[in-house]
């Protein structure tokens, strides 16, 4: 009898094969296996920063004056932590006004009360530590670094950056696709941080104007006053 293997074929019926197999009657020992390849690394080099356009900051109070008044944000009752129905609320606005995600709310809609309640008070208590308030944040499901960043700009809207669309395209430039990873909002922190020393905004207010910048970019035209 012969067994065909990927390398040599072993015609068990020689004796001289048969001293040379192992106890097991199979020679795997004798198979060269190809090597298994590596996952490639995850990057954590940041991405550059863009330039600011050169219109947004002589300009900035002209775009506020702009934003429209059906995008506000909630307000919430947020002293030390979110209830689950809170963070459904702010969930709800944050689908509504960017990209669309149908599964997102029913993952949101999965954390208990309880749940909810702890990490956002954990969260809180870090809040100026921004890396560790957003990973305490992104244990919820459902909740990643976008999101969590939302739950925290509810919290301290002055210094805090909402990781919206229109910031980060602020941030790195319309030709650049968000992954939505938190080494980008460390890039979105420090463009925030960067308009504020040049104008007296809050960080709310940066969001809102990126907005209305690249929204009028878009359609060609200015939005209507408020």
């Amino acid at each position: 009898m012969t067994i065909v293997f990927p390398f040599r074929a072993i015609d068990l019926t020689s004796s001289r094969n048969h001293a040379s197999l192992p106890p097991d009657g199979f020679p795997f020992t004798s198979l060269i296996m190809p090597p298994v390849p590596k996952r490639p690394k995850r990057s954590s080099t940041l991405l550059p920063l863009a330039p600011l356009p050169p219109t947004f900051l002589t300009t900035f109070h002209n775009l506020l004056n702009r934003y429209p008044s059906t995008r506000l944000r909630p307000t919430l009752p947020c002293t030390t932590n979110l209830t689950l129905a809170a963070l459904t609320t702010l969930v709800e606005w944050k689908l509504h006004t960017g990209t669309f995600r149908p599964s997102l709310l029913g993952l949101i809609k999965q954390n208990t009360e309880a749940t909810v309640q702890e990490t956002t008070a954990r969260a809180f208590e870090h809040i100026k530590d921004t890396e560790t308030a957003i990973a305490e944040l992104c244990k919820l499901k459902g909740v990643g670094p976008a999101t969590a960043s939302l739950i925290l700009a509810v919290k301290d809207p002055k210094e805090t950056p909402f990781f919206s669309d229109p910031v980060f395209a602020l941030t790195y430039g319309e030709d650049v696709k968000p992954k939505y990873q938190s080494k980008e909002y460390k890039g979105i922190i420090e463009r925030t941080k960067e308009i504020q020393k040049e104008i007296d905004v809050t960080a709310e207010e940066i969001e809102k104007a990126a907005f209305v910048y690249f929204e009028e970019k878009k359609l060609g035209e200015e939005l209507p006053p408020v």
